[in-house]
């Protein structure tokens, strides 16, 4: 496969990288050179990872002490970072006149509050280096709502 660009050297932690839109992403940045570690909730990750050629961390990112520990683990291992996607999320469906207020918090905090604290945390790291990338994926939901 040809590629538009070259990541050779680059290290990029990608959020919900194990399945789906993240894992094709995870895997186009594998294959323009960067070298890459996915975060996944699930207990497949590492082996997920290791079969696409990534590093892999198992966390929940709801838990804010298991983000922070995630994401110094994924700097640690890349030496760095340079690139980070931020792709993972849930979602709970109920009708909204009884939606639990549990899961609503859960899907604020997998889904917006995680994004940020990822965010403030490598945006700290980036600026204190010169530089770095931060491409947030969001769902068509969070445009146009659908509990």
């Amino acid at each position: 496969m040809t590629y538009l660009f070259d990541l050779t050297g680059r290290k990029a932690l990608v959020t919900g990288g194990t399945r789906g839109l993240g894992r094709g992403m995870a895997e186009g940045l594998i294959g323009a050179g960067a070298e890459v570690v996915v975060i996944g909730r699930s207990a497949e990750t590492g082996a997920l990872a290791t079969e696409m050629g990534a590093h892999g961390i198992q966390a929940d990112l709801g838990d804010r002490a298991a983000l922070r520990a995630a994401f110094a683990a994924a700097v640690e291992k890349l030496g760095g970072l340079d690139i980070l996607l931020v792709n993972h999320g849930i979602t709970h469906r109920h009708p909204a006149a009884e939606f639990p207020i549990e899961d609503w918090d859960e899907v604020l905090e997998v889904n917006l509050t995680s994004m940020f604290l990822l965010n403030q945390l490598a945006g700290q790291l980036m600026l204190a280096q010169g530089r770095g990338k931060i491409i947030n994926v969001a769902s068509l939901l969070s445009y146009i709502g659908g509990i």
